[in-house]
């Protein structure tokens, strides 16, 4: 599979140094179909290119620069992480954790409501949405 996005100019646009660990790491999230643990990535990217704590001090650097997203899936792990792309929300089975991605525009009108509502906020400059419930497969 050719991918979509150059993960070297990304990173040194960012700042970072392009190295074969963190390319892996960009090229590997990008073909992920949905968020995945510290864990499931370092299974992926393997121990040779990223041992785990460079892994995740790289997952939070990449996340505080925006290039990737820490999702709560609610799974009993820190976090779940993802390429940053396209704005998406996450449907989750609470059975066997199937992860859904969605997105709705009235998603978008809830955050201008909040904003126009807001006294103290003029400006919201994130928000994530997860729904939970149990998949047709489960139920």
């Amino acid at each position: 599979m050719k991918s979509n996005i150059d993960p070297a100019a990304i990173l040194r646009k960012a700042g970072y140094r392009a190295t074969p660990g963190r390319i892996k790491l960009l090229e590997m999230l990008e073909k992920a179909t949905q968020p995945l643990t510290v864990a499931q990535i370092h299974a992926k990217v393997g121990s040779k290119e990223l041992n785990e704590v460079t892994l995740y001090r790289a997952l939070e650097a990449l996340a505080a620069s925006g290039i990737v997203r820490r999702v709560d899936l609610q799974q009993g792990h820190a976090h779940h992480y993802e390429l940053v792309g396209t704005h998406h929300h996450h449907i989750v089975c609470t059975d066997c954790g199937t992860v859904e991605d969605f997105s709705d525009k009235l998603c978008d009108s809830v955050v201008e409501k909040a904003t126009k509502k807001s006294s103290s906020f003029k400006i919201i400059t994130s928000h994530s949405m997860e729904l939970f419930g149990v998949c047709a497969n489960c139920s």
